[in-house]
């Protein structure tokens, strides 16, 4: 016999991050998932709402790079997020981000907003504040300022660190620097996030260069809205994924994400899709 707060529905297929349930249904218990399984096995008398055949069901999804950043209040509800079925938001990528991330998540928390948000912490934000916009290397004093933003960032919730090297003050900053401060992130289980230094002629030194940071530091990377820009470089895709698919020791480990489309010669070039949707691609 079913409970008062339980409810179910059901659909042809059901995707739960880990495998395709055909012909099944999802128990509810007030605000829980409580089970996933064939439809027969559902007690006889409870509310059953059924999809419409060829409907799928699955878990809100993440779009793990947003620029949330002064937009948060113009629509609380986020229906440009929802209706794409889309419940968590990754913000505070490129280097960009609010640098007191304690601060900024309570900010989200007052906004009551119908996605849940996370943030990782911006490496061109958090170099400005210490050094300006100074083209040179940071000093051992700037480097300690640095990895305590970090590590304070951590600790009030960030996911992650970000960096932006295509931007000023990220060009000017050589990979030892990204490596310190990505070892403070490793200690709290973060991950590194990366709008590569190129994404042209140079785009495999700019993966290595990425794959390094993952490797010395020890932590998860994860290259940004990944591309092949200008058509001279389109016969590179072989190269560029041979040089992804360099296997790191755990916990290290890199993935990419791009948004299908023909912008700049984009990996869907010719697509016809009017509104590119982000995907994510584990690749070692």
């Amino acid at each position: 016999m079913s409970c008062p707060h339980q409810h179910a529905v059901a659909a042809d297929s059901i995707f739960d991050g880990s495998a395709v349930h055909r012909h099944a249904a999802v128990l509810i218990e007030g605000e829980r998932i409580a089970w996933i399984g064939p439809r027969q096995e559902l007690p006889p008398d409870i509310y059953l709402h059924e999809l419409p055949k060829g409907c799928w069901l699955a878990p809100g999804f993440i779009d793990v790079h947003t620029h949330l950043e002064g937009d948060e209040t113009k629509d609380p509800d986020a229906t440009n997020f929802i209706l794409d079925g889309v419940t968590t938001c990754i913000t505070g990528n490129c280097g960009a981000s609010n640098t007191d991330i304690g601060k900024y998540l309570g900010f989200i928390d007052s906004l009551k907003l119908s996605i849940n948000v996370a943030t990782l912490v911006g490496h061109n934000d958090i170099r400005k504040q210490v050094m300006g916009r100074a083209n040179r290397e940071a000093t051992p004093d700037e480097m300690e300022q640095m990895r305590n933003i970090v590590d304070k960032a951590m600790r009030d919730g960030a996911v992650g660190l970000s960096t932006g090297l295509i931007y000023i003050p990220g060009t000017y900053t050589k990979t030892p620097e990204i490596v310190e401060l990505a070892k403070v992130v490793a200690k709290y289980d973060g991950v590194y996030t990366t709008h590569m230094r190129d994404e042209g002629d140079s785009v495999v030194f700019a993966i290595n260069e990425a794959l390094t940071v993952g490797r010395e530091a020890r932590l998860p990377v994860e290259i940004s809205h990944f591309k092949l820009s200008g058509q001279q470089n389109w016969g590179k895709r072989q190269e560029t994924y041979q040089a992804q698919n360099v296997r790191l020791e755990p916990p290290a480990g890199a993935s990419t994400e791009a948004a299908p489309g023909t912008l700049r010669g984009g990996p869907w070039r010719g697509s016809r899709s009017r509104t590119p949707r982000r995907i994510s691609a584990t690749v070692s």
